[in-house]
């Protein structure tokens, strides 16, 4: 045996199948003895015989072991030799994955010697988390002959090394690993991923195409940029040239640019137009370069595009602006002149010359002192120094012609800055009508102020915020007149300029308050564009006297004036409107007395009619009936005297008629709708006329004023509908609307315009004005709504106050 390890082990085997066959013997021939009732000398033999039989095999059993171990060590000694001898690391565990054996070369790969590692499960070269990946490793190696993977082991030293191990498992069921240190190799390979990523970043992050061809011309890689200039993704690019992407035009140039790389081996600049994918076309300044392998052989070539298009067109753009300049400054309606920071002409434009009486060459030997005879050279150079701050300046001055005459010029000078050099730009305008205009123009304003300032009106004219910023002799004359009265308040005293008519208003007292607050609000209005103007009353109270004024605001449009406030004295018109107010009051009062009379009158004539006349004719008509009697024997007398009889009881009739037509006994007894009622009925025969009583207080009492007010309203109404409208129908109507008794007559007659009555004072006036008088007499309104040929509504609304009651 080669050692005394495996010595034992045979022995251990040898020892266990001896013993177990023994045993066996024993039992099975006893048993069997026993069975079969044999002799025990029998049992003896068979036992004996068994036992020799076991000693028999267990010396072979031995023997083949011996020479079986033997074989197999001569082959083990041959595989460490060889294994021992390899560069790959060998690796054999037992199915349970414990280590068995391990080659030089993986104590090395490890750290772990063999003595460390026998019998030690394989986990303990594998990293924390490896468990699942080695349990899905050794599931695989069950259905495959052998497996390829790369695995991450752990140094003894902790740090880790990639491995590229081969697996199989072997027909004993143990696994044989070998494996080869690739630690290097996969570094080499990361570092070269991650350039490769770096690399591939680089060329995401240029904005401009970059591509690598071949020899052939096939594209080998691209980045984004020429994804989007082509319109189609990496992989339809790469592998194809330039015929199979391009115009046959654009290909050519293409590749005749590539053959020159090629055929020279050196980088070189191109300019070359592309048509995009859109039908536009374009403009590229390419560089492309030859791309060597580390031997030095030509791989390829690499090439990135710089879009120009964009500044060809701002190069033409600029030129055509040059152009544009050009023109416009040379035909500029006013005159341009470029000079040098000491005064000289640079260049001037054909008006300038015009203008001047100067040719160009002729400028050109000039400075600014030579046509401006008014600036000095101090002058001047404060002038440069503000144009270097500021960047321009404007000014007025009188340059000279060529013949010696000035012209009046508007000048505004502007910074320039050409190549590094610093120049002025000055735009001349000839301003000589403008001159003659402003000239005109003061001439018109020193005549409007004279014009305004002889108007009585106080005007004043205030900026956008209301400050007052001119004002006329008037105003400021009214003002020093009233100085210190409360009632400048409104601001129509102030004559100090820049006072604002609004703090003005904001500080009036308590007496002027309401109108200055009223007139700030005005101005606003007018200021904000509210309202077009303003108007109001105001009134100024001094201890003398009483003056009214009408305020005018009106919002001006030019400069900065935002309105123009106007003070016109009414004071004339007021004093005439409260005499006339005055006359009002008094024939209101006339007329109301003359209505009180007239009433008066009418009721003692009913009276006097009813208890004088007719007692009168009363007794005159006993005193013929006495007669009568006396002369009974005369028929003639007889006749006479009841001729006369007749007559008197008409003249009675006719007495009474008129009595109760001035003043209606039943108006007093019964109230208004049955006086009213009676008047309807004791009208004369009416053949074309109807009249309709509509009565809806029934026999309610109003005050006498008020009943006799309203039944001469409706008795009026009916009068003049009757003789002038020739009316059909006449309706009446009488409401209780709330605490005021309506009353309304209407009619189908001819009508009338009443705007024109009015005017006019036609068509019975006098009855409508007493109809009114009467009405207003009760506080009462009256209404008349008419047109030609469509009847007259004739409409009354009376305060009842308080009801008196009803008759029964």
């Amino acid at each position: 045996m080669h050692n005394k390890r495996d010595r034992k082990a045979l022995l251990r085997i040898v020892s266990s199948y001896a013993m177990v066959a023994a045993v066996w013997i024993l039992v099975s021939d006893f048993i069997l003895g026993e069975t079969l009732k044999a002799a025990p000398r029998e049992i003896l033999f068979h036992i004996l015989k068994g036992l020799f039989f076991v000693a028999l095999t267990a010396y072979l059993l031995h023997a083949l072991i011996r020479r079986f171990l033997g074989e197999r060590l001569a082959q083990d000694i041959e595989f460490a030799a060889i294994t021992e001898q390899a560069r790959e690391g060998i690796l054999i565990c037992d199915a349970q994955l414990r280590v068995i054996y391990a080659n030089r070369a993986m104590v090395d790969i490890t750290g772990y010697s063999l003595e460390e590692t026998r019998g030690q499960p394989v986990s303990l070269f594998l990293p924390e988390g490896a468990a699942s990946q080695l349990a899905a490793h050794v599931a695989a190696l069950a259905t495959l002959p052998f497996l390829r993977q790369d695995w991450q082991v752990r140094h003894k030293d902790g740090h880790r090394i990639d491995l590229e191990l081969i697996t199989q498992r072997l027909p004993d069921g143990r696994y044989l690993a070998m494996g080869t240190d690739v630690s290097a190799i996969r570094s080499a390979q990361r570092t070269a991923e991650m350039e490769r990523e770096r690399l591939s970043a680089l060329l995401r992050a240029i904005p401009d195409p970059v591509w690598l061809k071949n020899t052939e011309g096939r594209y080998i890689a691209c980045n984004p940029a020429v994804e989007q200039a082509l319109n189609r993704p990496a992989d339809m690019i790469i592998g194809q040239t330039d015929e199979e992407l391009h115009t046959s035009a654009d290909s050519e140039d293409f590749l005749a640019t590539d053959r020159h790389v090629i055929a020279t081996r050196q980088m070189s600049t191109f300019e070359q137009a592309f048509s995009l994918p859109d039908g536009t076309v374009a403009h590229f300044e390419t560089t492309k370069s030859p791309v060597f392998s580390a031997r030095g052989d030509l791989y390829g070539v690499v090439g990135i595009a710089r879009n120009i298009t964009r500044e060809r067109q701002a190069h033409a753009a600029l030129q055509a602006s040059e152009r544009r300049f050009r023109i416009l400054f040379e035909h500029a309606s006013e005159m341009l002149l470029v000079s040098d920071e000491n005064g000289r002409f640079i260049t001037v434009n054909r008006r300038a010359c015009e203008t001047f009486g100067y040719s160009r060459e002729e400028f050109r030997e000039l400075s600014v002192f030579d046509i401006n005879p008014e600036m000095t050279r101090e002058q001047f150079e404060r002038s440069w120094d503000s144009l270097l701050t500021d960047g321009s300046i404007s000014f007025r001055s009188r340059d000279r012609h060529k013949d010696g005459h000035l012209i009046p010029v508007e000048v505004k000078v502007t910074k320039l800055l050409i190549d590094g050099q610093r120049f002025a730009l000055a735009q001349l305008r000839d301003i000589t009508r403008l001159e003659e205009a402003e000239a005109q123009l003061r001439q018109k304003e020193e005549l409007n102020a004279a014009i305004i300032n002889a108007m009585p009106a106080q005007m004043a004219v205030t900026d956008r915020e209301g400050t007052i910023i001119q004002a006329n002799h008037a105003w400021r004359l009214f003002a020093l007149e009233n100085a210190g009265n409360s009632e400048w308040s409104l601001g129509i005293g102030d004559p100090h300029i820049g006072v604002n008519f609004f703090t003005i208003c904001d500080r009036a007292d308590d007496a002027e308050r309401q109108q200055a607050q009223a007139a700030g609000a005005g101005l606003r209005a007018v200021l904000a564009g509210v309202i077009p103007r303003f108007a109001m009353e105001s009134v100024c109270r001094t201890a003398n006297d009483e003056r009214w004024f009408i305020l005018n605001i009106s919002p001006l449009h030019q400069g900065e004036a935002g309105a123009l406030l106007a003070y016109t004295e009414i004071t004339h018109i007021k004093q005439a409107q409260l005499l006339q107010e005055n006359f009002r009051q008094q024939l209101q009062a006339l007329a109301r007395r003359h209505l009180d009379i007239q009433e008066s009158e009418r009721h003692r004539l009913s009276m006097e009619l009813h208890d004088q006349v007719s007692q009168a004719l009363t007794a005159l008509k006993i005193s013929l009936f006495t007669a009568q009697v006396q002369v009974a024997d005369e028929p003639r007398r007889i006749d006479s005297m009841l001729s006369a009889t007749r007559a008197i009881d008409d003249i009675a009739s006719t007495i009474r008629d008129i009595a109760r037509r001035l003043r209606p006994p039943l108006l007093d007894q019964l109230g208004l709708g049955a006086g009213i009622h009676w008047h309807i009925e004791n009208l004369p025969a009416l053949d074309d006329t109807r009249i309709h009583f509509d009565n809806r207080i029934g026999q309610r009492r109003f005050p006498p004023d008020v009943e006799l007010t309203a039944f001469r309203f409706v008795q009026e109404a009916i009068t003049n509908a009757i003789r002038h409208a020739r009316a059909s129908l006449i309706s009446i109507s009488i409401t209780i609307d709330g605490s005021q008794l309506r009353l309304e007559v209407k009619d189908d007659g001819e009508g009338f315009d009443v705007d024109h009555h009015e005017r006019t004072n036609e068509r019975n006036s006098l009855g409508l004005l007493g109809i009114r008088e009467r009405i207003g007499q009760q506080n009462g309104t009256v209404s008349i709504a008419s047109r030609a040929n469509a009847g007259t509504l004739l409409s009354a609304n009376i305060p009842i106050g308080k009801q008196t009651h009803e008759t029964h």
